[in-house]
C-alpha cells in the first residue's frame, strides 16, 4: 500500500492559487485541534467496537498525520521519508526479542523487553 496519494491530495488542498483556503492557511501550530479531535475519535471507535467506525476514523487520523508532516516539509524540518526510517528504526530497537537476540515468551516478557529497550535509549 502506498500512502503517497493523500500526500498528492494535500499538495493540492495546500496550492497557492487553486487550493482550498483553509488548508492553505494552516501551520503547525494551527492543526493541534484537528489531530486532537481525530485521534479522540478513534479512541472512541475502538472503545465502541465500531469496525466501520474505527476503519473511517484510522484514515481521518493517518490523513491528519501525512497533513502534519506535509507542513513540516514545507517548513523545511524534516521529510517523511526521515519519519518513516525513524519510527522504522526506533521500533526494531525497542523490539529486540524480534529482531535482535532477547528472548521473551510471553507478552508480559515482551513488554518489559520493549520498556527496557526504551529506558536504554533514553539514558
Amino acid at each position: 500500500m502506498d500512502i503517497s496519494k493523500i500526500f498528492e491530495q494535500i499538495t493540492c488542498l495546500r496550492h497557492p492559487e487553486t487550493g482550498c483556503a483553509w488548508d492553505k492557511k494552516q501551520i503547525l501550530e494551527s492543526y493541534l485541534e484537528p489531530i486532537k479531535e481525530e485521534a479522540e475519535e478513534l479512541v472512541s471507535a475502538i472503545k465502541n467496537n465500531d469496525v466501520e467506525n474505527i476503519c473511517e476514523e484510522a484514515g481521518d487520523l493517518l490523513w491528519n498525520i501525512c497533513f502534519v508532516i506535509t507542513l513540516a516539509e514545507e517548513k523545511g524540518l524534516f521529510t517523511r521519508e526521515k519519519v518513516v526510517n525513524d519510527i522504522l528504526a526506533k521500533m526494531k530497537r525497542r523490539h529486540p526479542h524480534v529482531f535482535g537476540d532477547i528472548k521473551a515468551n510471553t507478552p508480559e516478557e515482551a513488554l518489559q523487553a520493549f520498556l527496557n529497550a526504551k529506558k536504554n535509549e533514553k539514558q
